[in-house]
């Protein structure tokens, strides 16, 4: 989905370790009554958990916007055609187990990758379709423009839509203006040469004082102005551009990882699915209940790690048995939509 001619291999470990990210974020949130008064070290180190987890999705737009995205029909089709894959099995299977298939349930299929309950899947596919237009106004733009348009962006996101709850702008970050703010400050980012610095250990401190805003919230609201769990509260932001710098520093090149990586959206796909997340739910929950307070934590940690490596297999499984037919698609669709394009163009 991004233009990486030579795929950075800090980069795709970046991925894998922000998709890991969303499968523990969502498990965490799921299964724990986090946002309790009660200050407890079990409850605050799940919240140092949640905060560092919570700068994925922010990170997947800045890698995007880092490298930009390069729109083909074939890409459009493509996107679409994994989200009804996955939409179409899940969905089939779930109507056999419980012999039952409503209108909804084929509405899902068919609008795969507009109808998805998960915002991240619906405003990626949005962004997408813009990338044309804003990598023209990005490639036209001047260092101090560029800064402008960043420093603007944050304005409307941050000011209007998080601190003063706009929601048609963007109250929580999960709407399509959160997406495009990302996208700028990623390919603001690369075109600065950043000096060395211990960004790991500056987002660690972050995450740790974070927590302590978690703590202070309980009992005084009004600093929530700086934090929150929305991925467009300043602190959020900030811990997402540390951690994505952190990435930038890493030396790493590894066909494995390369290859690991190219599994990240399908897990994306399949761990939010409606129709799955109640079984995906109920594992994590018998996790949960095996250890101690601080055991649990790390058992939900590597049992998603280990999640996304048997999502990637079986993506991997999906792309070597339906390759041709899938190109074969691709191929006639993405043809189809360029010429209408191309005399929609030249009328």
């Amino acid at each position: 989905m991004t233009n990486v001619s030579t795929r950075q291999s800090n980069f795709e470990l970046f991925r894998i370790v922000c998709m890991i990210g969303v499968l523990l974020n969502h498990t965490l949130q799921a299964l724990w009554n986090l946002h309790v008064s009660e200050i407890s070290m079990a409850n605050e180190f799940r919240i140092f958990l949640l905060n560092l987890s919570q700068t994925s999705a922010n990170c997947f737009i800045l890698i995007s916007g880092y490298f930009t995205i390069r729109l083909s029909w074939r890409g459009v089709v493509k996107y679409y055609l994994q989200c009804f894959f996955y939409a179409a099995i899940i969905v089939t299977v779930s109507a056999l187990i419980n012999r039952s298939f409503t209108l909804h349930d084929f509405s899902q299929i068919i609008f795969a990758s507009s109808e998805n309950c998960n915002y991240f899947i619906r405003c990626y596919f949005a962004l997408m379709l813009l990338s044309p237009i804003l990598n023209k106004a990005i490639q036209a733009m001047t260092d101090n423009e560029m800064r402008m348009a960043v420093c603007l962006l944050l304005i409307v996101d941050v000011y209007l839509g998080y601190m003063h709850q706009i929601w048609e702008i963007a109250s929580v970050g999960e709407e399509l203006m959160h997406m495009v703010t990302m996208y700028f400050v990623g390919s603001r980012i690369s075109r600065i040469t950043v000096s060395y610095a211990p960004w790991g250990w500056f987002a660690v401190v972050m995450a740790l004082l974070m927590t302590v805003f978690h703590m202070i919230k309980m009992r005084f609201f009004p600093i929530s102005i700086i934090y929150s769990l929305h991925n467009n509260s300043p602190s959020v932001l900030v811990l997402s551009v540390m951690l994505f710098l952190w990435a930038r520093t890493w030396k790493l090149q590894s066909p494995i990882v390369n290859w690991f990586a190219g599994g990240v959206f399908a897990v994306y796909i399949i761990h939010s699915n409606p129709y799955f997340s109640p079984y995906y739910w109920q594992m994590m929950r018998s996790v949960r209940d095996m250890g101690t307070w601080y055991i649990s934590p790390v058992l939900v940690v590597g049992t998603s790690a280990v999640m996304f490596c048997v999502f990637t297999l079986f993506d991997k499984l999906r792309a070597g048995v339906f390759h041709s037919l899938e190109s074969a698609i691709a191929d006639k669709l993405s043809c189809f939509f360029s010429k209408i394009s191309g005399k929609m163009l030249n009328d």
